[in-house]
């Protein structure tokens, strides 16, 4: 049972951080500035290239930087989705594993029941289900 609600509070918390993070990092926005930025520090690093009085403060590592960490956070929005999904499968698991234990002690009983009504030569007093055969 303990197992069972760490693995529930586990989906709350990346679903949580899915909400937070998965807006953001898929953004327009977040897109055009990761563009600009490695735009702004390539020309930055060309203009050093061409021009040996021509100083900047931006490198070509920092547009890398900012891909990368986009990047990142694209990945992990996409990682936490996809534990929400298997955590979400692995709850559909559980519940068809309990509802077909639930059924084999139904069937145990019921058979218990069958036998001590065959052991004692009387009827069993339970209605007779019967499922309809289409002809």
């Amino acid at each position: 049972m303990a197992r069972r609600q760490g693995r529930k509070l586990r989906v709350v918390i990346a679903s949580a951080f899915l909400r937070w993070l998965a807006p953001i990092a898929r953004h327009p926005a977040i897109s055009m500035l990761t563009g600009v930025g490695l735009l702004i520090s390539g020309v930055s690093d060309l203009l050093e290239d061409l021009f040996t009085d021509f100083e900047s403060m931006l490198e070509t590592y920092h547009g890398l930087i900012l891909f990368g960490l986009v990047t990142a956070l694209r990945g992990l929005a996409d990682a936490v989705e996809g534990i929400d999904w298997m955590a979400k499968d692995a709850e559909a698991i559980e519940e068809s594993e309990t509802k077909r234990e639930e059924a084999a002690s139904d069937q145990a009983a019921l058979l218990d029941e069958v036998r001590e009504a065959e052991d004692e030569h009387q009827p069993i007093n339970r209605p007779m289900l019967f499922e309809r055969v289409a002809p």
